[in-house]
């Protein structure tokens, strides 16, 4: 779209930082979803500090997770986004 003249390289960028607002963070929906614990959380946030995997798969190589779960996450993630979270109907 960029290349096409139908969008600036500004707006997408604009577009993108939005989306991920709007994203729920995984710990946060497995944290909802009691797959983990707020210690489990907090140490594959600091292990990510260190690295640039994904959290999902730092939960997974921890064992906090397996990769069916970390797809549940990411398919719940995908598909509410951060701003209708907590809320009911």
């Amino acid at each position: 779209m960029v290349k096409h003249g139908i969008v600036d390289a500004a707006t997408v960028i604009e577009a993108l930082n939005l989306q991920k607002k709007r994203s729920i963070a995984v710990g946060q929906i497995a944290l909802q979803e009691r797959m983990l614990s707020i210690n489990q959380v907090f140490e594959v946030l600091n292990a990510q500090i260190r690295t640039a995997k994904l959290f999902g798969e730092l939960a997974v190589e921890k064992g906090f997770l397996e990769n069916k779960e970390v797809e549940r996450l990411l398919e719940k993630q995908k598909n509410k986004p951060a701003f209708a979270w907590g809320k009911t109907g």
